[in-house]
């Protein structure tokens, strides 16, 4: 068996160790990271005209709540009814919005609010993702 020299074996030592860094810094540069969201819905009703749906989202991460399109719902057979929609406000923990209903009176009826996913860093190997979510629902009426 031959013996290599030293400074043969100091080349391969660094072409391997040049070689695991260039795959660390691809596995660390493509990945997918999930945050997790979830929406609060408020119904706010006089009997009068002046009635409207209000909330938050919130989510661990502060770039997942603030200008991301609420839609509220009243639940019906078949497809649900779209009350109208919001863009949440930015720059707050929280990401306000409020739906005033366009008649100024809500239907009686379940109502909630989604928001959809959000992808915070588009790419095809490197995502961070605001995951969407659904309120629970909230009656109005009778």
């Amino acid at each position: 068996m031959k013996r290599r020299s030293p400074s043969l074996r100091l080349a391969i030592a660094a072409c391997v160790a040049a070689l695991g860094g260039a795959l660390l810094a691809v596995a660390v540069a493509a990945h997918t990271v999930h945050y997790s969201s979830s929406i609060a819905l408020n119904v706010y009703t006089t009997g009068s005209t002046n009635n409207y749906v209000w909330g938050a989202i919130s989510s661990p991460n502060s770039h997942c709540v603030g200008a991301r399109k609420v839609r509220v719902y009243r639940k019906t057979h078949g497809s649900d009814a779209k009350l109208g929609s919001d863009i949440s406000q930015e720059g707050s923990a929280v990401g306000p919005y409020t739906v005033t209903a366009p008649s100024g009176d809500l239907h009686p009826g379940s109502y909630y609010a989604e928001v959809r996913k959000r992808d915070l860093r588009p790419g095809r190997r490197h995502a961070h993702i605001c995951k969407g979510a659904r309120s629970s629902e909230e009656p109005v009426g009778p």
